[in-house]
Formats: structure tokens, sequence, C-alpha cells
């Protein structure tokens, strides 16, 4: 019910519905949120940089228990209510793997050479992205199939529909500057994933989202913005949006930026359809559950988008800085 949003220098987490607002002081940075559970025991998962996942009942709002285990900042939490577990990524090159019944540690998958930023499941995989390297995991067996890190195809980079060759020029003004395609994630941080269908999407910081085929494990394109070099991708979202000219839902992928932008591409075509300019810094997460996009930022803002317009409903204040994730 409601929203939830954290951020980094307020130390909290926002609870928002309606005319009710409430403020969790849970003295760290809050990297991640998740729910967890079933309709009679559901409690919030806060996660951050004392090491340790946080447990909230989120109808009193009380701390109800702490997962102690990781040894550094806890990035990112996942849940899959199939299996009724739940993992945590960690700086400590660890995911953990958590019963969400008995909230205990029923796993610990180890071998990444790097801090895990972000995971994701799809089916009967866990996707763990980190620095240089994409790791790929059996749910069934908790074996490492797949570590992802170079590709040896040539890549279609696409941009507004239109395609491009490893080096592309994107004109600025009066500057015309030169984009290279890295063809390694080596030096390069996975900051977000999202799975549809035979894709898998990860945004990396090389300012591109790499579109890979699950079948190959094979990088089949980068859908690339007109930015200048150094401008990240981090958070990506995949929201189904009504088509008044077909008559149906299209899926499309919303990425945030950091100039700011949200990005939204069809996915379908691969095109770039929208630039919407609207945080005044990073995006720095994004949401669309309840059918309605939820996007934040380093500007302490956290925005609402009506999706058949492509405008912000309402804008949410409260955070003393930057909202790292709703």
């Amino acid at each position: 019910r409601g929203l939830l949003a954290q951020g980094r220098d307020t130390q909290g987490v926002l609870a928002r519905d309606s005319d009710i607002t409430k403020e969790l002081r849970v003295g760290m940075a809050v990297f991640a949120l998740e729910m967890v559970g079933d309709e009679k025991d559901t409690v919030l998962l806060t996660a951050g940089s004392d090491e340790t996942v946080t447990l909230y009942d989120p109808v009193s709002w009380e701390t109800v228990g702490e997962l102690k285990g990781h040894r550094d900042w806890v990035h990112a939490v996942a849940a899959c209510k199939e299996r009724g577990i739940f993992c945590t990524a960690s700086e400590d090159k660890t995911v953990r793997v958590w019963d969400a019944k008995t909230r205990k540690c029923v796993k610990k998958l180890t071998g990444h050479k790097t801090a895990c930023h972000s995971i994701a499941f799809g089916k009967d995989q866990l996707i763990v992205g980190c620095n240089s390297n994409i790791y790929v995991w059996d749910t069934n067996t908790w074996d490492m199939t797949h570590r992802l890190t170079n590709h040896t195809q040539v890549l279609r980079a696409m941009t507004g529909g239109k395609h491009m060759s490893r080096r592309l020029s994107m004109e600025h003004g009066s500057a015309i500057l030169e984009h290279r395609l890295p063809t390694s994630l080596f030096g390069h941080k996975v900051g977000g994933i999202a799975l549809q269908g035979r894709f898998m999407l990860t945004a990396v910081d090389d300012g591109a989202v790499w579109v890979w085929d699950m079948a190959t494990m094979e990088v089949e394109r980068k859908l690339i913005a007109d930015t200048r070099p150094g401008v990240w991708v981090r958070p990506l979202q995949l929201l189904a949006c009504y088509d008044q000219k077909r008559k149906k839902n299209r899926m499309k992928l919303v990425s945030g930026w950091a100039d700011g932008a949200v990005r939204v591409f069809d996915m379908r075509t691969w095109e770039l359809e929208h630039t919407l300019f609207a945080h005044n810094g990073p995006v720095l997460s994004l949401d669309a559950s309840d059918g309605r996009l939820l996007s934040t930022g380093s500007d302490m803002s956290v925005l609402e988008w009506d999706t058949s317009t492509w405008t912000v409903d309402r804008v949410l204040r409260g955070h003393r800085g930057a909202v790292c994730a709703v």
C-alpha cells in the first residue's frame, strides 16, 4: 500500500499513502528495499551500508528482525515468490540466499571476482551484476553456469532507431564527440538488470543498455542515447503500455540516466521513443508496480508519471538527500 522510498543522506525510509507519511530512522545509508512474504506474513527489507538487512512490519513499522552475514555494504535485494526465497548482493563479493519464511540463510554464493551490485531472478536462473562481469546461477542446483564479460560478434548499436557501427559520432551543439563501444565489460559496472522473454537487459556504466540473447549468452545489440560519453545508465524497468493505435499493450524498457533523463525504448523495435527530463540530477531508481511509473533521483525527489502522456503527475518530497530506490 502506498509507496516506499529510501534516501542516502537522510538515513531513513519514507512511506507515503495519500496523507500518511512515516519516516523510519534506520541509522545508515539505505540502498535497497523489497517486500517479502505472502498475504499473511509480509515484511519490508531494507539493506544498506551497515552490512545488515533490517526487517520491518509494514503495518506497525516496527523492527521485527535483522539478517546478518555480509561483511560489507549490501547493494541489492531480490525476491522469488515461487521459490519462497530472496537474495542479497553485497560489496563483499557474495550473494546470500535466504528462506522467506524462516529468514535463515540457506546458501552463500561465492566466486564473484568483484563487488555484487545488482541481482534479478529469471526462469530457473539468478543473474548477478558485478564490476566487469555478469554471473548466471542455476537456481535448482546453485551452480554457476556462465560468467559473461566479453563478446565477439559485431554489435548493432541503436539510437533513435538508427543503426551505427562500433565507432559513432554524436553532435552536441557545435561539437562532434566520438563514442567508442567497448567489447568487454572489463572496468565497467553493471548497475541494473531486467529480464523479458529471451532477452536479458543490463545497464552498464559505459553509457549503454546491453541486450543479451539468453539462449546464446551473446550480446545482440546495444541501446544508446544521444548523450555525451561518460553519462551512465543504471536503473532499468519493464512496463506494459497500452497502444491506442494497435489496441493492445506494448512492452517498454524504461531507463534512468546520469544526465537526469528517463528514456523509454520500445522492446519490439528497440527504438528510443521518449527522452523525459524532469530530475535535476542522476536518476537513481525506477519502479513500475501497480500500473504506475515512479522515478527517484539525486535531487531528493520522487516523481510519479502518467504513462499515457509521459508527463509528471506528482512530485513527492521529504528526503533531505539523494533518493536511492523506490
